[in-house]
């Protein structure tokens, strides 16, 4: 992997965990991961953008910067990406597109974290580095393995 410029995240499965019996379903029993946080912040600390790409909905969204500001007072409001916003769903390619165009990244130095593995291979398939995330020991060490 090369060095990134920035990061994405997904948010359920990654940053945020589900508490509820429906698996895969941001809703208000979703839990902050503070590994997931404290990586954020580390990322921000040196220097890495930090962005968000989520298929939550508006509405999930709003509800979700509500209960956890701590995280999302991390992101700056343009780099927050929901399917809702974006117009397109992950894994299709378009939604990926979509952030590079709107924020000017370059894909081959932009890293993708998700927990799902038909998004990081799409990720993957645009040209972005992508991770499929498990939990965050194994992604730290993937990461600190790089540099």
């Amino acid at each position: 992997m090369k060095k990134q410029q920035a990061i994405i995240f997904d948010l359920g499965g990654v940053l945020l965990q589900y508490a509820g019996a429906l698996h895969g379903h941001l809703d208000d029993s979703a839990l902050l991961d503070p590994q997931g946080l404290a990586f954020v912040q580390q990322c921000k600390k040196q220097g890495i953008r930090v962005l968000i790409l989520s298929n939550c909905s508006a509405h999930s969204l709003i509800r979700l910067k509500n209960k956890f500001p701590e995280l999302f007072s991390l992101f700056n409001e343009e780099d927050v990406f929901t399917s809702s916003s974006t117009g397109f769903r992950k894994p299709e390619i378009e939604s990926y597109a979509h952030v590079v165009e709107a924020t000017g990244l370059d894909a081959a130095t932009t890293l993708f974290i998700d927990d799902s593995a038909i998004n990081v291979k799409a990720a993957q398939d645009f040209g972005m580095q992508a991770l499929l995330h498990t939990d965050w020991l194994a992604t730290g060490y993937v990461l600190q393995k790089q540099e």
